[in-house]
Formats: C-alpha cells, structure tokens, sequence
C-alpha cells in the first residue's frame, strides 16, 4: 500500500508539473519545439570558473575529513555527504555553462559539427545539472557497492579458513558488582562447581590466563603520541591492554598451527591484526618502545605490531594485547581465562553434536553459577555458529550490494538513455536542416556518439572520483570482514560498468543515429 501511495504521489507531482511547464509555452512554441535546440543559458565564465573552485575545494575538504580523519558521529558523516552532493551539483552547474568555452580556439569549435554539437550537449547538461548530479551519485554508489559486495565475499571465504583454526572457545571473566575490579577466575574450576566438566567434549586443548595492570594506562603507554593518535582514532580510549604470558601465547600458536613468538627476557611483542588499529600502533611502536607493567618495564622486540589473535571468529577484530615473558606479569592479576579446544570428531554430525553438548553445559554452569555480588561476561563461541552466521551475513551483504549496485547502474543507464532518445527525437529536425544545407551523413553520426559520449562519461568520471575517496572511508567498514581481493573486486566491477553502462551507451548511440536516419 504504501508503495502504490508513493507511485500514485510521483505521477500526480509529475503531472502537475508537466502541466505547469506546458501551461507557459504558445501554442506556435510548441509546433516549432522541434527545430529549436534546448536553451542554453548562458553563463559569465568567471562566475562558473569561481564556483567550479569552490565547489573543488569543498569537496576536497569533504574527501580529506572521510578519508584522512576520525569523523566522529553520523551527524559529521552526514554533513560531509551533503557537502559532497552540494559540490557535485555546482560542479555540474559550472561545467555546463564552460563547456562551450572548453571546446577550445576558433579552430576546434569550426571544424566540422563541433559548434551544434557542444551547443546541444551544453543545453542537455544546463537543463539537467539535477539529474547529472543524481545520475553521478548512484554511480558512486554503484561502483562502492559492488567493489564491496565481491571484496566481503573473497574476506569472509578466506577468513574463515584462517580466523577458525579452533572447535570451540570458552572465555570468562568476573566482575565485582559494586565498581570494575576484575576478580581471578579458573572457567574449569568455575564449572566443576556446578558439576560440570568443560573439558570433557574435547580430545585436546589449551587452558590459560589473561592478565591485566590496573594501573597501566595507553596514555602512559604511547607517551607523546597519545593525543595525536587518539584524536584520529578515538576508540583507544576506551580500550583496555591485556596481557598474555609468552609461554601460554607460544602453547596457543602452536595449537593454531601457527608461528610461534621468539622474546627476550625484557622484551615484549605487542600483537594486532585489526587494520586501523594496527595503522595507529604502527604510528608509535618501534623496535625498543618502552611498555611498563606490573613494575616491569620492556622494550619492544618489533617495529609495530605482529599478527595474531586469541579468539576464533570470521574477521580481523583483535584491537591489541601484549605478549610478555612470563617473570613479567603478576599471578594474581588475572583477568579472563579460556579454555579452547578441538572436538576430534569425524565428521560434521559429530561436532554440530558435540558443539550442542558443550553449549548446553556452559548454560548450565552460567545458570547454576550465578550470583548477586558478581558479574559474570562469558564468551563461548564454535566453529560452526561462527560459519553459519559470517555466511548468512556475507550472504546478506553480498545480495544487498549487488541488488543496489545493479538497480542503481540499470536505472542510470535507462535514464540517461530514455533523455538522450528524447532528445535526438525533439531534435531530428534540426539534423534534417544540416542535411540540406551540405552536412555529411558521417559528420552528423560523429555528433550524435560525442554527444551520448560525453552526457554518459561526464557523471561516471565524477563517480569514479568520488569513488577512489568513498573506497578509502569504507575500507574502515570492510576491513572488519577484510578486504581480501579488493583490486580483483574493482576490476569485476569495472567490467560490470563496461558491460551495463557502456551497453547502455552504445545502444544509445546507435538508435540515436537511427532516429535522424529516419527524418532523411
């Protein structure tokens, strides 16, 4: 019903105003409508030069703050969009009316049809700078979307196959109630209390402590750089540095199946692999930064961060923790402990029902546990739970962009091809005229191609500008799901557009000669 309300609404505003237009036209206008080019209003080129700056520098601006700094808010995100599709108006508005001007020197402009021709595309554009902008934006889109939507499917693929080299992890950590103070907790011992035995679906696994120095902070730890590196990346400052003994990480790389950490005693590594995060660290860290905790003080065996994680999952998501030698931390300090594991079960039956099994015993151990003068955070992940939910997410972002993608890039296509028809249509006439007074059959399908050319290349150049700066800003997005194969997901989508949009061209193009053809 509502949708059949909006259409009924767009046909009646479209008539009316349809109405309007036609109201103000003679009759002996219209009769005459055919042999008269759309009118170009002509514009001082110095105003159009200014506002072609301007509009350059604001959306420079708009380009720096999403690509280069932390926005902060939706509402920022929200005026740098509405500061961007300003630009793009004004840029088209100027554009029209230097266009002739850009056509060059008396030579250029007197060869052949080149007059008519710039003269006609000036008057398109300057009648459709609403619809150029509009075209130009969903293009933008377009191409954003669809480079996404094949990036996030090749991550999410590969992801998993490297993100979930574990069955199944437990973590817990417990709160006092009144304040934050982290309280030391065993989950086996935790769960053989209630007369649960975590341990009992897994044919191996690794059990160990994280660690946390309440009195460690990252201002005190990135020193000078704090401020610098927390304004563009704000979300430091509500992180919390965990700690990790190096024999405990080393037990659990090597349950991974991968490389374990090589450190000195007084060294620490500090290991990332969440792109943003890592980009910040990497601004500060470097080989021999001190880390002081738990009256310790270490240096920094890397340049940056290394790669890893603890937690299994289907994206890049570990902000950052510390591997440190094992003399270097304090055993009472605990702050989460995991148990993680492997099933051995010989088939997919096997674990979906051990994963069932091991799930109904943490919610009984969490239900049985509980207590008023504690909070309980408990993290309790599988392999399969992982998969199935990154595969219906991927999934769903993978048909949402590709839907969006191709219906804005169709619709473009349709719109630019349906007023261009129109044109050369109300227009035919005129090509009549040149016809008779000596113009070559060759000259005038020349005129029509660079006509279509340019009213189909101008907002898909715009768009890809604006889609070098989106791409930028949206990795931020992407990279949680990672950015595998970007570059091979921007060539399909470069061939989708050559495909869609250059078919709609060449269509175009050729029913436009058709249609002067047809007046011979």
């Amino acid at each position: 019903m509502k949708t059949v309300l909006l259409f009924a609404v767009i046909y009646v505003v479209a008539m009316l105003f349809s109405g309007v237009v036609v109201s103000r036209f003679r009759l002996i206008d219209l009769m005459q409508s055919g042999r008269k080019s759309e009118r170009a209003v002509l514009k001082s080129p110095v105003l159009c030069a200014v506002v072609l700056i301007l509009a350059s520098a604001v959306l420079g601006y708009a380009y720096y703050r999403v690509g280069w700094t932390d926005i902060g808010d939706e509402k920022r995100l929200l005026v740098m969009i509405a500061l961007g599709s300003v630009s793009t108006f004004f840029i088209f508005w100027s554009a029209s009316g230097l266009l002739l001007r850009a056509a060059g020197g008396k030579n250029r402009t007197l060869r052949g049809l080149n007059v008519f021709t710039f003269r006609q595309i000036a008057g398109r554009v300057n009648t459709a700078v609403v619809s150029m902008t509009v075209i130009c934006l969903m293009l933008f889109i377009t191409i954003c979307a669809l480079s996404a939507a094949f990036s996030v499917r090749n991550s999410i693929n590969k992801n998993l196959k490297e993100l979930c080299p574990a069955d199944a992890v437990i973590g817990l950590t417990l709160y006092e109630e009144e304040g934050d103070g982290v309280i030391p907790v065993d989950v086996v011992e935790w769960a053989a209390e209630t007369g649960r035995d975590l341990t009992a679906e897994f044919a191996e696994y690794v059990h160990f402590h994280g660690y946390v120095d309440p009195d460690f902070s990252y201002e005190a730890f990135l020193a000078d750089r704090y401020e610098e590196i927390t304004e563009d990346y704000g979300r430091l400052k509500y992180e919390t540095l965990e700690l990790y003994t190096l024999s405990d990480y080393n037990r659990l790389m090597t349950f991974y199946g991968r490389e374990p950490l090589v450190l000195d005693e007084g060294e620490y590594a500090l290991v990332c692999d969440f792109r943003m995060a890592v980009e910040q660290f990497n601004r500060a860290v470097k080989k021999g930064w001190p880390l002081t905790v738990f009256g310790h003080t270490l240096v920094s065996r890397y340049d940056g961060c290394a790669d890893g994680f603890i937690d299994i999952g289907s994206q890049h998501l570990n902000m950052g923790f510390a591997v440190v030698p094992d003399s270097a931390v304090d055993p009472a300090r605990t702050a989460k402990d995991y148990l993680i594991g492997q099933f051995g079960a010989a088939d997919k039956e096997e674990e979906q029902a051990a994963a069932e099994r091991l799930q109904a015993q943490v919610r009984g151990a969490l239900d049985a546990g509980k207590r008023e003068d504690i909070r309980t955070w408990l993290n309790f992940n599988t392999r399969l739970e992982v998969k199935r939910a990154s595969v219906g997410i991927g999934a769903l972002i993978t048909f949402l962009c590709l839907y969006l993608g191709l219906v804005f890039l169709i619709s473009c296509g349709a719109v630019l091809a349906l007023k261009e028809l129109s044109g050369y249509a109300d227009t035919a006439g005129q090509y009549e005229i040149l016809r008779k007074i000596g113009a070559e059959e060759e000259d005038l399908s020349r005129s029509v191609n660079v006509q279509t050319g340019i009213v189909f290349l101008l907002p898909l150049l715009l768009a890809a500008v604006h889609s070098v700066f989106g791409m930028k800003f949206a990795i931020r997005f992407l990279e949680m799901f990672g950015t595998e194969d970007l570059g091979v997901s921007i060539l399909i989508t470069v061939l989708i557009l050559l495909l869609l949009y250059g078919g709609y061209y060449l269509i175009t193009s050729f029913t436009g000669r058709e249609i002067i053809r047809d007046r011979k």
